[in-house]
């Protein structure tokens, strides 16, 4: 019993689907028309091609250098972008280096402040 709804529920979902999905012939022939035109235009073109001897009108050399050229300017440009990166790496390391020497310095100029206060103390310290 279970099995029987289930499978009619499948059928009915695939009907739906199919009745959403389907195109009216009146809407699709005009499209058809002009796929077939197309492709009888390029059989024809092909035809012509191969009675004059032109297999290829734009030989793929031509296209490959492209490719390859675009290739290398991408990569040229993503060389750059890793360049920049790392100097701007190397410019946050500078500045963290700097700031830490700034601490360094005033930690140093506290301890000798300290030294000089052991050394000679501006109070007595015994009373």
């Amino acid at each position: 019993m279970k099995l029987t709804l289930v499978f009619g529920a499948l059928g009915i979902a695939l009907l739906l689907v199919s009745t959403v999905t389907a195109v009216p012939h009146s809407h699709s022939e005009p499209v058809m028309n002009h796929i077939n035109a197309i492709e009888q235009l390029q059989t024809q073109l092909e035809n012509e091609q191969s009675k004059l001897g032109l297999e290829e009108i734009f030989p793929t050399g031509i296209f490959d250098w492209l490719i390859q050229l675009i290739t290398l300017i991408i990569q040229i440009v993503i060389n750059i972008i890793q360049i920049v990166q790392s100097i701007m790496s190397i410019i946050s390391l500078i500045q963290f280096v700097i700031e830490a020497l700034q601490t360094l310095i005033q930690v140093v100029q506290e301890f000798i402040a300290l030294l000089q206060d052991i050394f000679n103390p501006s109070e007595p310290m015994l009373s």
